[in-house]
């Protein structure tokens, strides 16, 4: 999806809500990078899901 826009003065324009499977993905971290096709994304936050099968991760898309 699109996220929510953010209106602050860094360098962020959308977060977004990402579920990672946990086999595929380590711990991930507060300033980890991911990348989809062209789009950085900076983690925020994560916890595992309840099931233990999955991440649940916060990130912001770098938009400069």
């Amino acid at each position: 999806g699109e996220g929510d826009e953010y209106k602050g003065a860094d360098a962020y324009g959308v977060r977004c809500t990402m579920r990672l499977k946990a086999s595929d993905v380590a711990q991930p971290a507060r300033s980890d990078e991911v990348t989809i096709g062209t789009e950085r994304w900076i983690v925020i936050g994560a916890e595992m899901g309840e099931d233990g099968l999955e991440w649940i991760v916060q990130a912001n898309r770098v938009t400069s």
